[in-house]
């Protein structure tokens, strides 16, 4: 099985028929949309800001700011880690992201304690607030099981295209790992099933209205003009 990111697991929950178009046969691509581009700009404008404190043009971009300064503030003499990464084995063991791991990702951005034993990740956000945790445990679990020492880590989304949005923030400690690991694993479990039996049936909703890339598919609406 190809590794399983966020992306790809739901993805699967909201239709296992374009999962299978998108990450088995691999005869369609996502669609790349202004909006996309403009939040790949806005993620590196935050990204060299980290690495080398560039100027953010982007006013957007700019809002990440203050979580920036706030992690390096509650963390003093910090380890930071920009669009980090990871990759998890099936026994849950650290894996490189080009490797095979069962499961890989990538976080905007990570700052470590210096001792290692707290943490706090962000999630850059560009589009509609969603109160959805599933990413956030993700990445979670991928900090758990890379760093032993960490105890305690704080998650957000960074809700940044107004600013106005207020971050949705979940806080993890190590005691949840055995959780985080039974719920993923359910997951992928559902993806197995599915990839043993060979059959992924469409599930149609308003996305079919000419936002799924897969036009093959008979519930496929294209979209007027």
């Amino acid at each position: 099985m190809n590794p399983l990111s966020f992306s790809a697991i739901n993805t699967f929950d909201t239709c296992p028929k374009q999962f299978h178009h998108l990450y088995i046969l691999k005869d369609v691509r996502s669609k790349t949309t202004e909006a996309n581009l403009w939040g790949t700009k806005c993620h590196k404008q935050l990204e060299e800001y980290i690495k080398e404190g560039s100027e953010i043009t982007e006013p957007a971009a700019r809002h990440g700011v203050p979580y920036i300064t706030a992690a390096r503030t509650t963390l003093l003499g910090c380890s930071e880690r920009v669009e980090w990464k990871w990759g998890l084995s099936a026994d849950w063991e650290p894996a490189e992201f080009f490797g095979d791991p069962m499961l890989r990702g990538v976080i905007d951005y990570l700052a470590l304690s210096e001792d290692q034993t707290k943490a706090v990740v962000v999630d850059w956000k560009f589009g509609k607030k969603k109160e959805d945790l599933r990413q956030l445990s993700l990445f979670a679990l991928a900090v758990f099981c890379h760093f032993p020492a960490v105890g305690k880590i704080r998650t957000i989304y960074a809700w940044l295209k107004t600013g106005d949005d207020t971050p949705t923030v979940k806080d993890y400690v190590r005691d949840d790992i055995e959780i985080l690991k039974c719920e993923w694993l359910g997951s992928i479990r559902q993806v197995e099933e599915r990839l043993e039996v060979d059959v992924f049936p469409p599930k149609p909703s308003g996305l079919c209205r000419g936002w799924c890339p897969v036009d093959s598919c008979t519930h496929y609406v294209a979209p007027r003009g």
